[in-house]
């Protein structure tokens, strides 16, 4: 996922997100996947939204600064994220796990600063 500038990535290989300048490569950060799991974490790319970046990886979805990595909340959903990423529409996260489930959360249950 590229937003302003900035290239962000994610690999299930060492089980974590990266961000990188589009244009020079340099390196801005990297966020280790907090309990990933024997079958690694970081396949789905990551959502901006409203000056936050979303992450769904292993059974949850991750609210993180853009510009740190820092975590700013995280929501328990369940069953497993596969290569999906969060769609966010009007303060919701839509987005499907290995339960076959398609999840519907607010914002705001990930990300405790979200005032829509």
């Amino acid at each position: 996922m590229i937003h302003d500038g900035v290239v962000y990535v994610g690999t299930p290989v060492n089980s974590v997100y990266q961000a990188r300048n589009l244009k020079t490569g340099k390196l801005l950060w990297t966020w280790h996947v907090p309990d990933a799991g024997p079958a690694g974490a970081g396949r789905g790319p990551a959502t901006y939204y409203k000056g936050t970046l979303y992450v769904s990886t292993g059974p949850y979805v991750y609210a993180l600064n853009p510009k740190t990595s820092a975590l700013i909340g995280k929501h328990y959903v369940g069953g497993r994220f596969g290569i999906v990423n969060p769609t966010i529409v009007g303060g919701t996260i839509y987005l499907g796990n290995s339960w076959d489930w398609i999840n519907a959360i607010p914002v705001s249950e990930v990300n405790p600063n979200y005032r829509g």
